[in-house]
């Protein structure tokens, strides 16, 4: 698995990590399959939000269907069980990184160094 931070800087998509990579998306395709939310490589999506609403409550299950359908139309065209899997991993973690609002304080960060180099 990637941590966290390994997805935002986009270390994936690094040429070194390609097995690594195509590994992860294989372990998240057959953990779909066996929680019955993929069939070879056509995603569920019914069952996913099936499972959205056994999990959620509330504004975080409307949330949670937001971010499922957002990232299960990114990843539809993709015919490879493996890497659509994986695209739908990143896709998730991304949103999530997002809602946590991580941008938004990179963006004050970003904004603080630049006035500390302005006032040098």
């Amino acid at each position: 698995m990637y941590k966290e931070e390994e997805l935002m800087t986009k270390v994936h998509t690094e040429s070194v990590n390609a097995e690594r990579t195509r590994k992860v998306g294989c372990f998240v395709a057959c953990a779909m399959e066996k929680l019955n939310l993929m069939d070879e490589a056509t995603i569920k999506e019914t069952q996913i939000h099936e499972k959205i609403n056994e999990l959620f409550e509330g504004r975080d299950q409307g949330i949670a269907h937001k971010i499922a359908r957002k990232c299960l139309k990114k990843a539809r065209s993709i015919t490879q069980k493996c890497e659509k899997c994986f695209s739908l991993y990143v896709c998730i973690a991304e949103s999530v990184h997002k809602l946590q609002g991580h941008e938004e304080h990179v963006r004050e960060e970003t904004e603080e160094i630049e006035e500390t180099e302005e006032q040098i």
